[in-house]
């Protein structure tokens, strides 16, 4: 019973922390997408806003990747950490035998 309730919470964060990630990566389409329109508009090439929309873009883009990087970083630490508490359980089950 214990074992299914804890398959079914790590399936619930798997699917939230996908869900994330799909965000994130819709978010960061769409701010590149935004970039390559004001990029190839010849109206505004030249002017400040231009100038200052791409680099908020840039900025929007580079900390979307950051958050991508946390994500992986967070999902490989929460990985190791239920490995190593699993085998402290299988140890702590075995005294118990």
């Amino acid at each position: 019973m214990l074992a299914k309730e804890s398959m079914a919470n790590f399936c619930a964060e798997a699917l939230v922390i996908l869900i994330k990630l799909l965000g994130l990566g819709l978010i960061a389409g769409f701010l590149y997408g935004v970039h390559i329109l004001v990029l190839s508009l010849d109206i505004v090439k030249n002017s400040l806003i231009a100038g200052s929309l791409t680099g908020i873009v840039d900025v929007a883009l580079c900390l979307m990747f950051i958050g991508f990087a946390l994500i992986v970083y967070a999902i490989k630490l929460r990985s190791s950490a239920m490995h190593e508490l699993k085998k402290l359980m299988r140890r702590h089950l075995f005294r118990l035998q």
